[in-house]
């Protein structure tokens, strides 16, 4: 009797965390895809605070690796040098994968300054920057800086400016408020990104 006990005791042990795995990865492969591209919303709340954030969907130009880590960096400054330098000494803050069709999000990013990279090893032949999407809401806009890198990364340095707090009627002193001419990544506060 007791050698029949062990072995169906392992086996019913064994089957439920089999099943236990398989909900967890399952639950976990549902709610957390990366792939899935959805409309820009405003998602900030209509006052300052310091929980604000939006989400921030951009694409991969090149001929990148499905599945390729695209990681993202706070900067203090938008000049080359010091962004560079940011990518190559500090810790990134997230990180993300490209999908099937060249596309990315970062959730919930509030208002600053940011590089998203990918290093050059991720693409087949030719390269390209990570580029997040641009636009104009009621609150937020967003504004690519610049973009290039060198051989060994790519970068797409952005701002997210909170637009509520700032005068609009200043002379353009900020040149990311200034009216400029809309590229092919600028889309309308609520158009679909895909």
């Amino acid at each position: 009797m007791t050698a029949l006990f062990y072995p169906s005791f392992y086996l019913e042990k064994g089957l439920k965390m089999v099943a236990m795995l398989t909900i967890f990865l399952f639950y976990g492969c549902v709610k957390y895809t990366c792939t899935d591209l959805y409309p820009l919303t405003q998602s900030a709340p209509l006052d300052d605070t310091a929980g604000a954030c939006i989400d921030v969907y951009g694409t991969v130009f090149g001929d990148i690796l499905p599945h390729s880590n695209v990681t993202l960096y706070r900067t203090t400054h938008l000049n080359y040098t010091v962004v560079m330098t940011t990518v190559r000494t500090q810790k990134p803050l997230k990180w993300t994968l490209v999908n099937e069709t060249s596309g990315f999000v970062f959730r919930c990013l509030s208002v600053g300054n940011y590089v998203a990279v990918i290093p050059a090893s991720s693409f087949n032949q030719s390269v390209g920057s990570p580029l997040p999407y641009e636009f104009d809401c009621q609150n937020f806009s967003l504004s690519i800086a610049f973009h290039g890198g060198d051989s060994e990364f790519l970068v797409g340095v952005f701002s997210i400016l909170n637009t509520s707090t700032q005068n609009k009627t200043d002379g353009c002193s900020d040149p990311f408020l200034c009216p400029k001419k809309k590229g092919s990544l600028y889309r309308r506060c609520h158009q679909k990104l895909l």
